[in-house]
């Protein structure tokens, strides 16, 4: 497996994988469209990893770049169904991780479960706060922030 940090002439093999994962519930169906993978890859709002073997393109991890406040929101980390999926995924976080913390100065991204949260402290991250869900005041809907940086 090779990682690359995804460019704007990735984008048409970046929109073919999106498409054959994921369908129209995707959370992020802007990647389905090369052309806007490519503006926002050219305008610095994204930064994508991606995992490849060979020519063929089996994972890819977001960033969502914040340049107000220098940091990396790490996003959705998409997962072909590959041996070892888990080991693309970690290796994709781990990627995407460094990258905040060297470009960026920080990186945070959001706990979904009491799982994800054990797994964040174990990679050095700390809790930082609540997000919570959209129109909600039932902080049992909130998401844990966790966010890690440079040391």
């Amino acid at each position: 497996m090779k990682l690359t940090l995804a460019k704007p002439e990735h984008a048409q093999e970046i929109s073919r994988f999106y498409t054959s994962i994921h369908d129209q519930s995707f959370s992020h169906p802007e990647l389905f469209n090369p052309r806007t993978i490519t503006q926002l890859l050219t305008d610095g709002e994204l930064a994508m990893v991606i995992a490849t073997t060979g020519e063929r393109i089996i994972g890819c991890g977001l960033g969502f770049v914040q340049l107000w406040n220098y940091t990396l929101e790490i996003g959705a980390l998409s997962v072909d169904d590959v041996p070892d999926r888990g080991q693309v995924g970690k290796a994709l976080f781990e990627a995407l991780r460094r990258l905040g913390t060297k470009h960026y100065g920080m990186v945070l991204f959001r706990a979904r479960s009491e799982a994800a949260f054990k797994r964040s402290r174990n990679v050095g991250a700390v809790c930082w706060g609540y997000w919570p869900k959209p129109g909600s005041r039932d902080l049992g809907e909130a998401e844990l922030i966790m966010g890690m940086v440079p040391q």
